[in-house]
This record gives C-alpha cells, sequence and structure tokens, in this order.
C-alpha cells in the first residue's frame, strides 16, 4: 500500500510525460483492477484532456462486460477511479461529455451505491438547475442515501455505510485521537468522501496538535496534516495553501513523496522558492536522490501551470539566488 501510494504520487507530479503509459495501463480490461484504479487516480491528477474518453468508456460500459459485478468489487473501484477524472472536465469546454455519463451512473440502479454516490459527489458542485432533473429522478429511488440527496440533501450527509465512530463523523468539535498515525490513516481512507470545509476544520486542529506535539510524536502529526493536503489537492481545493506552503518553509530534510504531489497538484509561484531551496540543499548522499527528483517535478508542474518564463520576475530572481544549480533545476 505505501510502496502504490509513493508511485502514484511520483507519477502525478512527473504529469504528462506519464500518460501515455498509463492510459494504456487504464484501458487494459485484461490488468489487475488495483493496478487500473491506481492509473486512473494518477490520471485524474494530470488531468489531460486524452484522460477523458477511456474514464468515461469505464462508465459508459454495459452490464455484460464488467467483470466482477458484486457491489464492492474491483470494477466498483476502477469506476470509482474513472468518475474522479470525468470530474475534472466538468468545468471545461468537454463539461457536457462529462454530465452526461456522471449523470447516467448516478441514475444507472444496476451500479452498486458506492458507484452512484461517487458520482453524486462529483456533480453536487453544480448549479441547481442542472442537478433539479437528476434529483427528481432519485425520489424513488431503492437507496436512503440517494433519496436524501432527491430531497434536496447532501449525499455526504444523508445515511452512510461509513463505520460509526470516526473522528471524521464530527462536525464543529472533532474528536481526534491521540495517535497521529491513526488519524492519518483514516484521512487516506476518507479524504475524499467528507466535505471540504470538515478537511480544512481537521487541518486546523492537526496543525495545532503538531504545534504542541512532542518531538518524538511531531513527525506523526505532520504526516497526518499532510495527508490532508493531499485529500485537498486531489479535489482542486486550495483552502489550505498557506499551511502547504509552510509545510515546504519549515521542511528540515527530505519530505514525504505526497507533499509533493500536493503541491505539485495546487502549489502556486509562491510554492516555488521553498522548492528551489529544498532543491539547493546538500544532496551529496545518494538516497537524497529520489526526492530531489520529485522536488523538481513538483517545480516545473507549477511552473507549467502558471505559465512562468524565463522572463518572469521570480525566475530572475531564483536565478540570481542560485546561480550554479539553476540550469539543472530550469531546464532538466
Amino acid at each position: 500500500m505505501v510502496a502504490r501510494d509513493a508511485a502514484i504520487a511520483r507519477l502525478t507530479v512527473i504529469g504528462a510525460r506519464a500518460v501515455d503509459r498509463l492510459l494504456a495501463l487504464a484501458e487494459d480490461v485484461a490488468s489487475p483492477s488495483v493496478a487500473r484504479t491506481a492509473a486512473f487516480r494518477v490520471l485524474e491528477g494530470i488531468a489531460e484532456l486524452r484522460t477523458l474518453a477511456p474514464a468515461l468508456e469505464i462508465l459508459r460500459a454495459p452490464l455484460g462486460r464488467r467483470r466482477d459485478r458484486t457491489p464492492g468489487g474491483p470494477d466498483d473501484e476502477v469506476a470509482v477511479a474513472a468518475i474522479g477524472v470525468a470530474r475534472g472536465f466538468l468545468q471545461s469546454g468537454r463539461h457536457v461529455e462529462a454530465l452526461d455519463a456522471l449523470a447516467a451512473t448516478a441514475l444507472d440502479r444496476r451500479r452498486s451505491e458506492s458507484v452512484r454516490v461517487a458520482a453524486l459527489r462529483a456533480l453536487e458542485a453544480l448549479d441547481t438547475a442542472t442537478l433539479r432533473p437528476i434529483r427528481e429522478a432519485l425520489l424513488t429511488d431503492g437507496s436512503p442515501r440517494l433519496r436524501a440527496f432527491a430531497q434536496g440533501g447532501s449525499v455526504d450527509t444523508s445515511e452512510s455505510t461509513t463505520p460509526v465512530g470516526s473522528w471524521l463523523d464530527g462536525t464543529e468539535h472533532l474528536s481526534i485521537p491521540d495517535d497521529p498515525d491513526e488519524v492519518r490513516h483514516e484521512i487516506e481512507r476518507r479524504g475524499n468522501d467528507v466535505s471540504l470545509p470538515l478537511l480544512h476544520h481537521a487541518l486546523e486542529e492537526i496543525r495545532e496538535r503538531e504545534a504542541r506535539a512532542s518531538a518524538r510524536t511531531r513527525r506523526g502529526w505532520r504526516a497526518a496534516r499532510t495527508a490532508i493536503h493531499v485529500a485537498l489537492a486531489h479535489r482542486g481545493s486550495r483552502v489550505g495553501l498557506y499551511d502547504l506552503r509552510e509545510l515546504l518553509e519549515a521542511a528540515d530534510g527530505p519530505v514525504a513523496a505526497p507533499l509533493f504531489t500536493a503541491v505539485g497538484l495546487i502549489g502556486d509561484a509562491s510554492c516555488l522558492e521553498p522548492l528551489a531551496g529544498l532543491y539547493a540543499r546538500d544532496t551529496s548522499a545518494s538516497s537524497s536522490e529520489g526526492w530531489r527528483r520529485q522536488v523538481h517535478d513538483a517545480f516545473h508542474a507549477i511552473v507549467a501551470r502558471e505559465h512562468i518564463t524565463a522572463r518572469h520576475a521570480l525566475a530572475k530572481k531564483l536565478k540570481r539566488r542560485w546561480p550554479s544549480l539553476w540550469p539543472a533545476l530550469w531546464l532538466s
């Protein structure tokens, strides 16, 4: 699990260079579902136009072509990952195709509840007029969660299959456990399901826990804090960007790959200087080359997204500050 998540993080910040191989894996019905799911998760973060078609193919596939129709089975996992890709195109020029496929998935009573709920989560940020016919069609649905959505509620706050007792089920006050590893695992498990305001609230409380923690547990709380940033980044939210930048600025050595994933996905120009500072640190140990490459890839993801050129004032500033390392960081 850790190795797979690290690979997903690495491929996401690599970006367009990884798309061809990822598409081949995602479209290969003979490949294990867990591998195809991971491929779609990376493609969601990259969000290139050519990633939409294979995602829509998964959602439109006739029932007879699904290899495993057991609720919660492998095909469900692939479909939920494909929904994540389609969601990223709802505000693009291909929004009609994405909307049609997601709406059809949400209304398809042959689909498992987990897949239909994932489709509704992708859609519920749309305007009232767009959602009205979908809500009306779900008024007589067999699922209590989907009927609650039809009556104007949120699919996240309606009846849930999530085990009772999760600290992420809180609202105004979160009963965060004392074990930072337990906290991190729960964020990784449910980060795509809970509301963005709740994630931000959890981020603030975990940040306070880290500040009060002993040296022995501080690293664990920082990992939990990073997990929230990854969850926010995968959903395209910049609500915690100030805190993400602070993590970069306070880093005192090689930091975890998930942090670079979040920075690569939603970081802005203000993240470039702390990234350059990390890149410029002593790299005499061969073990540092992996994370140094991750810094490089996150840096270039931001440069491409923010349209930073060599003539940009910030690029000139960084070149003056680190003249010897600048060619390796900027050109490679």
